[in-house]
């Protein structure tokens, strides 16, 4: 078969068997690491899983991951919503440290034979491969561990955990994952130690990480 002409789509399904959460049990995958005592949490992982708990009771109590982060959007561009003691965007910022948090942890140590067959998937060289994950498994799987997500090649509609968006103009584009990882423990931890800070190229303004 001539997999130059073909495009493969990766719905979440490609990621669940490696240990990923569905949308319908993410919340429940991520509140589940609080008591897992075999799953190390920083103070400040430990502070965002309680945190977003206790946001989503509030707020809109049984709702799945998707529709909880519409709902927040949703509240962000309109001001007819009047429930919240916060900013929106600032709770979208927690919940998307959340997701990371749920993901790296959910996708530590994931399968050799799902490894394989993503190391296959990239050796076959698809004219396009379009994704739906938010999770790093297809990318830790190319050349040096990287894949650009921003390129014409790989499409992912969602984002994923090494995006940055600008807060201006909403371009996006991939950046390190470590040094996001270092982004996300300075942003939300109570000493802002250390803080990462992402400038947009087109307009000049601030970056920060984000999922659509």
């Amino acid at each position: 078969m001539d997999f130059n002409k073909e495009v493969l789509f990766l719905g979440a399904g490609a990621s669940v068997e490696a240990g990923a959460p569905l949308l319908s049990n993410f919340f429940k995958k991520g509140f589940e690491l609080l008591e897992d005592n075999s799953i190390l949490l920083k103070e400040q992982e430990k502070e965002c899983l309680k945190y977003i708990k206790l946001r989503r009771q509030e707020i809109f109590q049984n709702s799945n991951i998707e529709e909880f982060y519409s709902y927040l959007d949703l509240a962000e561009s309109n001001q007819a919503f009047k429930t919240f003691n916060e900013k929106p965007g600032s709770i979208i910022d927690k919940l998307n440290y959340f997701i990371s948090i749920t993901l790296e942890k959910s996708l530590e140590t994931p399968p050799a034979q799902i490894k394989d067959t993503y190391k296959e998937i990239l050796r076959r060289n698809y004219s396009r491969i379009i994704t739906t994950n938010w999770d790093l498994l297809l990318e830790q799987e190319g050349p040096d561990g990287t894949i650009d997500f921003s390129s014409e090649h790989v499409l992912n509609l969602h984002g994923a955990l090494n995006w940055i968006v600008c807060n201006n103009c909403n371009r996006a584009r991939t950046f390190d994952k470590k040094i996001l990882s270092e982004y996300y423990e300075s942003y939300y931890s109570k000493n802002h130690v250390k803080e990462h800070r992402f400038i947009c190229t087109d307009c000049n303004k601030s970056m920060k990480p984000g999922i659509i």
